[in-house]
């Protein structure tokens, strides 16, 4: 399955790999800045320019939307290799911690003191890795949700995004 949007916001779903478009709606109305399709392709988060960011359930095709009150740009999400976590960053350096069935949060944190960018959990969901504004990136300790910082990676301002190999060795 493939998500992808529009300048105007229009959301659509595509089949791989015969790339058929299977679905489209109307989104937010404004460009996305961030998505993540959650293991299985049961849900979709995405985040746009108006502020908004939602938790969208794909499963009737029709995008029946579930909200996320987010106050700021949402830069970017990761699922828990199950699907029923979903971790959101952004301008505000806040990490947020959804229970994705519910469209919960479970946690927010506020560890950092500048924008986040993006986020990733290991397949294993013992680590969190996000990618700072200020060129750090931050490793914590995800799966005993204490969320303690493990380590921070320093380097020039510009890490923009983060991403963990399916066999976890890699960030």
């Amino acid at each position: 399955l493939l998500a992808a949007a529009d300048v105007t916001g229009q959301l659509s779903l595509w089949s791989l790999p015969d790339l058929e478009q299977t679905a489209t709606w109307p989104g937010d109305g404004a460009p996305l800045l961030c998505g993540a399709l959650s293991p299985g392709g049961q849900y979709l988060a995405t985040s746009c320019r108006s502020g908004t960011a939602r938790l969208w359930k794909l499963a009737n095709r029709t995008g029946r939307e579930l909200p996320f009150v987010v106050p700021t740009f949402t830069r970017g999400f990761a699922f828990s290799p199950d699907g029923n976590r979903l971790v959101s960053v952004g301008d505000d350096a806040v990490i947020r911690v959804w229970d994705v069935p519910s469209a919960t949060p479970q946690r927010v944190l506020r560890p950092h003191h500048g924008r986040l960018w993006s986020a990733g959990i290991s397949p294993d969901e013992t680590t969190l890795a996000v990618a700072c504004a200020d060129g750090s990136i931050e490793f914590r300790n995800f799966s005993k949700m204490t969320m303690q910082k493990v380590r921070i990676h320093e380097s020039p301002p510009g890490w923009a995004a983060t991403a963990v190999d399916s066999s976890g060795g890699r960030v």
